[in-house]
């Protein structure tokens, strides 16, 4: 009937809004982290990433705050619980905002698409999640089309390669293993979200220093170029 056809548009909408959300906020952010770190020449990945998760556990408890979302209090038992889950989460940022120092976004995107072998393979391996043959048939269509994207854009940088290589294992892990202890976790989304973005900043904070990172920010010239300011407070919006 016209009623059941207009519910399921209004229920495709619904799910496709998300997806699209999504996919620009991923590119977004490649495409800003690549300005900044290419195009600006700013060399100090730590602070960054520091920056950027800082924003979004700031954004997070905001909406908290203002009863938009909600979610548990915290909890530095959960938190230490947490905490090798976030290892995995800094490692998943630190390696990808690195390869897209020496690759191109068409390259790091290729990549990125290839990490959901790695993913699907692992839930089979360890999680015993069954795999269909039209995720097979996904997969290597997904393979395929990387290649055949890819092969035209090659860069012999294996500086870029080896982070890429490093990020889609760490993804591949983060992913996996939140999956499987987060079953233990009597958290929301939202919750895992804030734990996540907020425990890494100390971390993020130490390695910057001891990376020597601080003398890089205090001497870049790029801080008096209104581009990479707008830049910098985009990527963290």
């Amino acid at each position: 009937t016209e009623m059941e056809y207009s519910a399921k548009n209004r229920s495709m909408y619904f799910y496709a809004a998300p997806v699209l959300c999504y996919c620009i906020a991923s590119m977004s952010m490649i495409f800003t982290n690549k300005m900044v770190l290419s195009n600006f020449g700013y060399n100090a990945p730590m602070s960054l990433l520091f920056f950027q998760n800082g924003c979004a556990a700031l954004l997070v408890h905001t909406a908290r705050a203002l009863h938009i979302i909600q979610y548990e209090d915290f909890d530095w038992g959960v938190a230490r619980r947490w905490l090798p889950i976030n290892i995995f989460f800094i490692c998943m940022l630190f390696t990808s905002t690195l390869s897209l120092k020496y690759l191109t976004v068409h390259m790091v995107t290729i990549f990125k698409n290839l990490t959901n072998v790695f993913i699907v393979y692992g839930e089979w391996a360890f999680l015993g999640q069954q795999v269909t043959s039209g995720v097979i048939l996904s997969l290597l269509l997904m393979v395929l089309g990387s290649v055949m994207g890819g092969i035209t854009d090659l860069e012999l940088n294996w500086l870029g390669y080896g982070w890429m290589a490093a990020n889609c294992l760490a993804t591949a892990g983060y992913t996996l293993y939140m999956r499987g202890a987060a079953k233990n976790f009597d958290i929301s989304e939202f919750g895992m979200a804030f734990y996540n973005n907020a425990l890494s900043l100390p971390l993020l904070a130490t390695m910057s220093i001891l990376s020597g990172e601080v003398d890089t920010i205090t001497s870049f010239s790029g801080w008096y170029d209104p581009l990479f300011i707008l830049a910098i407070l985009f990527s963290g919006s």
